[in-house]
């Protein structure tokens, strides 16, 4: 079996670095993997490097027929048999090209809470809602990456709900660093190395609340004035919130350190890692905190909930709280023996649960159980499921409460 995993994007952000895991997870498992993406984006690049064969498609429009022929191409010569989809133009292209060929299945992962074509108004939305059923009936499965996407699928009532499978994200082992690889890191940024050290990862965006931790920090600077936090991460909002972190006379205290790919080894520096995002449609930032060692705070809201065990490997709070999300940091940052122990047991869970080989054992299994027959799958009419957020809520309560 050889399995497409096909994105547009041309940048590389949380789905494509999921891509690259999974593609790596399943080589390791004997599995033929291709990478299709644009020749010239940031993932062709480390996929490349990495050894996997690149399949070139082009993203100027959603319908492109070029790409269509050429998945048809391979479907039909049987050089792909599984094209799994990462978004809704490749998952557009590859529903055409099994249709076309007859040959193939194609799976679908959805990454998001409510994708962009949820948010589109009138007539597009409901155009885009009617192609996406017929998406979901050429689909064999679609891939849900936590409980709380899974619910938010369920609820557009794209897809049969038996099609769904929620399969946690997973990452590569992340390389362990000695203590002593973080103090020039942690020079780099002026700060005294006896000082705590917070650590965010995370977009300048709306939806990821950076500001809610920068007024947190208003009042953990009052507790504990030479705590320090890097924000590493780009986008619109940098200038609102440089005056907002200005404003709050927090110059020396927090810094926004745009985009770095050194990310991982900034979080291997600090003493906790906070995620502020009102919601996650999963959170692979606090998974690889975790597997680093390191204690968490995020907000209860989305994915987290199923990532982090409250009082045991971080706490969650309640998102766009300033104060609650402060008083967090506040009790792990002064008590070192719990965050030390929260930290190993963020480790612990990570190695039970979110490693990059069982996320990929466990999409092999849906790519092996959903047959090699070739189907004639006509677009069905499909309902919506009833309060989907409850079916999610009590799988998600489960994981709340089991084990590392």
């Amino acid at each position: 079996m050889t399995v497409l995993q096909l994105t547009d994007s041309d940048v590389f952000a949380g789905t494509e670095r999921h891509m690259l895991d999974l593609a790596m997870a399943l080589k390791d498992l004997k599995c033929a993997v291709i990478v299709g993406c644009p020749a010239n984006g940031v993932l062709a690049s480390r996929a490349g490097g990495s050894g996997l064969e690149i399949l070139s498609v082009r993203r100027e429009r959603a319908a492109d027929l070029s790409n269509v022929l050429i998945l048809t191409r391979e479907l039909r010569r049987g050089r792909i048999n599984v094209i799994h989809a990462h978004n809704g133009r490749a998952a557009l292209w590859g529903a055409l090209a099994t249709f076309i060929a007859r040959r193939g299945k194609l799976l679908t992962t959805q990454h998001f809470l409510s994708p962009a074509r949820a948010r589109r108004p009138g007539w597009r939305r409901w155009i885009s809602h009617q192609i996406h059923r017929w998406i979901g009936a050429q689909s064999t499965g679609v891939i849900a990456i936590s409980e709380a996407v899974r619910g938010t699928i369920l609820q557009r009532g794209e897809v049969d709900t038996k099609k769904v499978s929620t399969v946690l994200n997973g990452i590569q082992e992340p390389a362990r660093r000695s203590p002593t690889t973080s103090i020039p890191v942690r020079e780099s940024f002026g700060e005294s190395f006896d000082g705590p050290l917070i650590t965010c990862c995370a977009r300048l965006e709306a939806e990821k609340e950076v500001g809610v931790l920068i007024a947190a920090m208003a009042d953990v600077v009052r507790e504990i004035p030479n705590a320090h936090c890097v924000v590493a991460g780009d986008g619109v909002l940098k200038a609102e919130l440089e005056r907002e972190i200005a404003s709050l006379g927090l110059g020396g205290n927090v810094q926004l350190l745009g985009f770095r790919t050194d990310a991982l080894e900034i979080v291997a520096a600090g003493d906790l890692f906070v995620l502020p995002s009102v919601a996650e449609p999963f959170g692979l930032s606090l998974v690889e905190a975790m597997a680093l060692g390191k204690p968490v705070v995020a907000t209860r809201a989305g994915g987290p909930i199923e990532i982090v065990v409250s009082g045991l490997t971080g706490l969650l709070v309640t998102p766009s709280d300033p104060r609650e999300l402060a008083e967090a940091v506040l009790h792990i940052l002064k008590d070192k023996f719990l965050g030390r122990s929260m930290g190993k047991n963020g480790r612990e869970r990570f190695v039970r649960h979110f490693t990059a080989a069982r996320m990929a054992k466990e999409i092999l299994q849906l790519y092996r159980s959903a047959g090699d027959e070739e189907r004639e799958r006509p677009p069905e009419s499909l309902p919506i499921a009833e309060r989907p957020s409850d079916m999610a809520s009590g799988a998600i309560a489960a994981r709340r409460h089991c084990a590392l």
